[in-house]
C-alpha cells in the first residue's frame, strides 16, 4: 500500500510544479514498497539517491519560477530556507544510509511524506497564487489592441478592399497555426510524461539526470507554446474585430 496518496487538494494549478510533485510522490511510494516488502538496503539507497536528485531538480524549477515572476522578497527567502533545510536533512540521512535499519527507513519515509505535504499545501500554494496573479496580469496586458493602432482610419475604397482581403488570408493562416500549436502542445506534454516515467525507472544516475533535464526543457517548452497560443488568440480576436 502506498504511503503517500495523491489528493486533488495538493494541486497548485501550475502544471510544471504539480507534475514534478507527482513524480516525487511516486518515488516516495516506490521506496516505501521496496523497504516494506523486502528490505534491500543497497536498492533502497539507489532509489533514495534518485529521489534526492529529483527533489533538488524540483527545487531548482521552483526557484527559477520565483525569480522569473519576481516573488516577494520575504516569501522568497522563507521558501528558499525550507528548500535548503530539506536538502541538508536529505544529505544527513544519505550519509548514514549504509547502516540504516528498516524502522529508521520508515521514519525517514514518514518525514518525507509529512514535509512534502506541508510544503505543498502552505508554501508552494502561496507561490502558485503569486504565479497565477502574474500570469493573469501578463494576459490582460496583452489584450490592449485598438483598431486605430492596427489599421489607418482614413483609407480609400481600394485600400479598404485590399486590407479586408489581407485580413481574410491572415485569419486563414491564424486558424491553421492554432491547430499546429495545439498539436505541438499535446506532443510536448506527452514527451514530458515519458520523461517523468524515465526519471522514476532509470537505474543509472546519469540517465536519470538526463531525463530530469529533459523534463525541465519540456516544461519550459510547454510554457512557451502556451504563451504563443495566448498571443495567437488575442491576435485572432483583434482580426475578428477589425473585420
Amino acid at each position: 500500500m502506498a504511503i503517500f496518496e495523491w489528493k486533488s487538494e495538493y494541486d497548485t494549478g501550475i502544471a510544471e510544479i504539480d507534475n514534478q510533485h507527482m513524480v516525487l510522490v511516486s518515488l516516495i511510494n516506490e521506496l516505501h514498497i521496496l523497504v516494506n516488502e523486502k528490505f534491500d538496503r543497497a536498492l533502497a539507497e539507489e532509489i533514495f539517491e534518485k529521489l534526492k536528485k529529483y527533489a533538488f531538480f524540483h527545487f531548482a524549477t521552483e526557484e527559477n519560477l520565483m525569480a522569473q515572476y519576481h516573488y516577494d522578497a520575504h516569501d522568497n527567502e522563507a521558501h528558499l530556507a525550507q528548500h535548503r533545510q530539506f536538502e541538508s536533512e536529505f544529505k544527513s540521512v544519505q550519509a548514514d544510509f549504509e547502516n540504516i535499519t528498516l524502522e529508521e527507513c520508515n521514519v525517514v519515509l514518514s518525514y518525507l511524506t509529512n514535509w512534502l505535504t506541508n510544503h505543498i499545501c502552505k508554501v508552494d500554494k502561496r507561490l502558485a497564487d503569486h504565479i497565477h496573479q502574474q500570469r493573469q496580469a501578463e494576459s490582460e496586458g496583452s489584450t490592449h489592441y485598438s483598431s486605430a493602432e492596427l489599421v489607418a482610419q482614413s483609407v480609400t475604397e481600394e485600400e479598404a478592399i485590399s486590407v479586408i482581403g489581407s485580413l481574410h488570408i491572415t485569419q486563414k493562416h491564424i486558424g491553421n497555426t492554432g491547430e499546429m500549436l495545439e498539436q505541438l502542445e499535446a506532443c510536448i506534454d506527452e514527451l514530458q510524461y515519458h520523461c517523468d516515467v524515465m526519471v522514476q525507472s532509470a537505474s543509472d544516475s546519469v540517465f536519470s539526470n538526463m531525463s530530469a533535464t529533459a523534463h525541465y526543457k519540456c516544461t519550459h517548452g510547454l510554457k512557451l507554446v502556451k504563451l504563443i497560443r495566448s498571443n495567437h488568440e488575442y491576435l485572432k480576436d483583434a482580426l475578428n474585430k477589425l473585420e
